[in-house]
Order: structure tokens, then sequence, then C-alpha cells
């Protein structure tokens, strides 16, 4: 998604090209560079134009606090070794094409996430598991698990996720919880 239900953009390309500069020593600037040269999709190369290896890109991913080193996915197909396609639409949605913004790279691990709500006298409230393990109770671990996830805050994620749910961490680091 390249941009929030109400139009604010989530900068997950600058937060995940950051992660990737940052922690994968396989991928250069200069990979992303090019990528970024040779798209063939004008609206693209002018939306991600300080992207391209220059001060500008150093100035975008300054302003995108966290890097994004993981994906939260729906389901269960996801394992570990699987190659992971940076794609974002290059127009609507499901009718145009896609572009690969990112190099190609291999999933280094994967961890099941589960949100279960629930309604209460004080209004609603959720449990957060990873692995089994309930980590409802450890707010620096929600805040830095909404961190990762490319959100600003625990309230944006929970706005995301704001149901039950059950899926995968995709990491391309080697971060686990």
């Amino acid at each position: 998604m390249q941009e929030f239900p109400d139009g604010t953009p989530t900068n997950f390309v600058e937060k995940i090209t950051k992660s990737l500069f940052l922690y994968n020593s396989n991928v250069s600037i200069f990979d992303l560079n090019n990528i970024f040269i040779t798209c063939k999709f004008e609206n693209i190369k002018q939306r991600y134009k300080g992207l391209m290896y220059n001060e500008d890109s150093r100035l975008i991913w300054d302003k995108c606090n966290t890097p994004k080193p993981h994906t939260i996915r729906a389901g269960n197909r996801w394992t570990e070794g699987t190659d992971i396609h940076f794609k974002i639409w290059s127009g609507k949605p499901y009718k145009d094409k896609t572009f690969n913004f990112a190099p190609i790279v291999p999933c280094l691990g994967v961890q099941d996430i589960e949100f279960k709500w629930a309604t209460t006298n004080k209004g609603r409230c959720v449990r957060v598991l990873i692995d089994g393990n309930d980590i409802t109770t450890d707010v620096d671990k929600i805040d830095l698990l909404a961190a990762n996830d490319g959100f600003d805050n625990r309230k944006d994620f929970f706005n995301w996720f704001n149901q039950d749910f059950k899926g995968q961490i995709i990491h391309w680091t080697e971060l686990k919880y």
C-alpha cells in the first residue's frame, strides 16, 4: 500500500528501501538507484525521484524515522528462503501493472502473528501473539513491532489491524521477536 485509507502516504517504499540499504549487505544504493532510473512508469519515476542516488535519498530516508524490516501478511504461505518481490501498483490497484521497486531478496525468517480482539466494559482490547507467545503487555515490544512494520505509532498500527487476524511476519532482515 502506498497510502493509508485516509489518503496519507505510508512511505513504505522509502522505509523498505532504507531497511534493505541498512541491513542487507547484498543490496547497494546503486542497485536501488538503477531500479528507479530504468523504471518505465513516469508517474512512479516522478513520485520516487528522490530515492535515486543523490543527497535527496539520504534526506528522504532521514524523514522515515524507522526503516521497515518486515511486513505482516494474512495466511500461512511464506517460508524461509522464499524470494521476496517488492512491488507497488503503477496506477490503480488490481487494474494496472506492478513495479518492482527493490531487488529480489530471500525471506530470512517467518513468524506467526495473531490479533484477537474483544469488547469489554472498558471498550475494545486486543491480544497480540507472536509464535504463540502473548506480547500484549509488553508495550515496548508492541511499539517496536508497529514501528518496524512501518507505522508511526501503536494507535495507527491497531487502526490498520483492527479485527481478528492470523498471519505471518515476513522478515528480510535477521530481526526476530
